[in-house]
């Protein structure tokens, strides 16, 4: 991950709070955690905006490793779809 390889102080605390709501997130599912996105995830919600409940993706399989950071990231749900539905199209005639 390009933002955990920060040297210093900046990279080693990043490091941290992905580790920890990581951890967090594989014990109890839960998205949050108090200090962690008050420091460090707090400016990802104020460049994609406050109110994120639901992030979809499709198209090609998404590293499961990537979604669990998406979700702690953005503090909500991430869904991928894994099958495209086509619907078949009649014409009149």
């Amino acid at each position: 991950m390009i933002a955990g390889d920060v040297p210093g102080l900046k990279g080693a605390i990043f490091r941290r709070a992905v580790k920890a709501k990581l951890d967090r997130y594989h014990l109890d599912g839960s998205l949050t955690h108090p200090l962690w996105d008050r420091l460090v995830f707090r400016k990802v919600s104020a460049v994609l905006g406050w109110n994120i409940k639901l992030v979809a993706c499709g198209s090609a399989p998404v590293n499961p490793e990537v979604l669990d950071f998406l979700r702690i990231a953005l503090s909500c749900d991430v869904w991928e779809g894994k099958i495209a539905i086509f619907f078949p199209l009649r014409t009149r005639g």
